[in-house]
């Protein structure tokens, strides 16, 4: 009897260790995926603020009667950092796909090499 009420203690005490480290590594996943979705959510309101300013600048030069819109340096800076936001959220987008689809990547691999087969030999 004590030998069973042991061994069922210390199966308890592991069985209970087992259920923390899993809640607390679940806890870690959402939190990353929940800072993941927020520099998604802070990327795309950056690229609307940008578009805005954008357009208002657009419409400024138009009522002023500058018709050489292109070679506005403000309107230029505004497009260049609109262009890197843009690129930002890409490749957030990419390495999104990447963790969702962890075997994209091996099957791009796989489809090259293939390729590379059938080139040589057909």
């Amino acid at each position: 009897m004590k030998t069973d009420l042991r061994r069922n203690l210390q199966h308890v005490g592991t069985i209970f260790v087992d259920a923390v480290q899993k809640s607390a590594d679940s806890a870690m996943a959402f939190s990353k995926g929940a800072a993941r979705k927020y520099g998604s959510n802070s990327l795309h309101s950056k690229k609307e603020k940008i578009a805005g300013e954008i357009i208002e600048r657009v419409a400024a030069l138009l009522k002023e009667g500058n018709s050489a819109v292109c070679r506005d340096d403000a309107l230029s800076k505004l497009v260049t950092r609109f262009n890197e936001v843009e690129h930002d959220l890409s490749q957030h987008k990419k390495q999104q796909t990447r963790r969702d689809n962890p075997f994209s990547s091996l099957l791009a691999k796989c489809e090259s090499s293939i390729s590379s087969v059938k080139n040589r030999f057909l």
